[in-house]
């Protein structure tokens, strides 16, 4: 069941797999990064993430990336514990391909970095996805044909038609997608991830919903069986809960004995209605409450949760 209130489109483009060597290179040193504009912009933002520190981390922000949220950052530095890079997948001036790993745990990402010309390179995008289990490098690179193109848009159209919470505005954002289409701005994308950016930003422009994104999955999304999710499947979402400390990023009391309580999801009080407790609770006896969310539009008494089974939760996208 999708939220009322937001919608995630997951879109999973099987590929072609050929047998490939393992994307985990030996042990060894560091890859050397490339002394590209690409390269050295990443290799700003690597040591920044790994220090563990604001300082160098709101330096790098500031200098090359001003869009991101610096809060975010230091949330998933925590998560993470930072990464090892392990393989430069594809380099060019201003595009890099690279392989890291968690240093909590044995997650391997695949990221790709996109810089504008110019000196500072400015981060013109930059995504980075968690690796399926037993994938390879060639299954996360291949490329999307016009055939698919039309099969993702007629089913993003489909589901927004049939799920979305306004019906005018999911069919204003499907005919806007569509007259797109028919003009041929999206015939000369290949690429998996730049296509569902391009289809979130045109859906936005319309909906101006941040909530609503398209996300693009290279390895083949199983189909979930009927009922509720399994022992190791609530083991896995547990976990993950617990890296992100259900979402909640800040609780304090302000001057004037003003609570200030930050979150940034909302998950299964199964797993995380004691840690929302918890955080009320040090709130109780404030004069007055703010709250700062993704949702800002809702009123805010207790945190508001809605169960999403794991495999549609709506984590935050680096």
């Amino acid at each position: 069941m999708f939220s009322r209130s937001c919608l995630a489109l997951v879109l999973g483009l099987a590929a072609a797999l050929a047998p490939q060597t393992s994307p985990h290179p030996q042990a060894g040193a560091q890859p050397a990064i490339p002394d590209t504009p690409a390269g050295r912009t990443f290799k700003v933002w690597l040591e920044a993430f790994n220090s563990g520190d604001r300082a160098p981390l709101d330096a790098y922000i500031h200098k090359y990336d001003p869009s991101k949220s610096l809060d975010n950052e230091m949330q998933f530095r925590g998560m993470t514990g930072g990464f090892d890079l392990l393989q430069i997948v594809k380099s060019e001036p201003l595009h890099l391909e690279f392989l890291v790993k968690e240093r909590r745990s044995e997650t391997t990402g695949i990221g790709k970095l996109e810089v504008k010309e110019g000196d500072p390179a400015q981060v013109a995008s930059f995504g980075l996805r968690a690796l399926p289990p037993g994938a390879k490098v060639s299954d996360l690179t291949f490329k999307i044909d016009a055939a698919t193109r039309t099969r993702v848009i007629d089913g993003a159209i489909a589901q927004l038609n049939e799920f979305y919470v306004f019906p005018e505005t999911a069919k204003k954002m499907g005919d806007a997608v569509k007259a797109r289409q028919k003009k041929g701005e999206y015939d000369s994308i290949t690429d998996g991830d730049a296509f569902a950016k391009m289809l979130t930003d045109n859906f936005q422009e319309v909906s101006h919903d941040k909530h609503l994104r398209v996300n693009f999955s290279p390895a083949p999304i199983p189909d979930r069986p009927g009922g509720p999710p399994d022992a190791d499947e609530r083991a896995r979402y547990r976990k993950d809960m617990e890296r992100m400390n259900c979402g909640f990023d800040k609780v304090e009391i302000l001057s004037g004995n003003v609570g200030y309580l930050k979150f940034g999801m909302f998950a299964d009080p199964e797993v995380c209605g004691p840690t929302a407790v918890a955080a009320m609770n040090f709130l109780a006896n404030v004069r007055k409450r703010r709250r700062r969310s993704q949702n800002d539009h809702l009123p805010l008494h207790l945190p508001v949760f809605r169960a999403y089974p794991p495999e549609r939760s709506l984590g935050a996208e680096r």
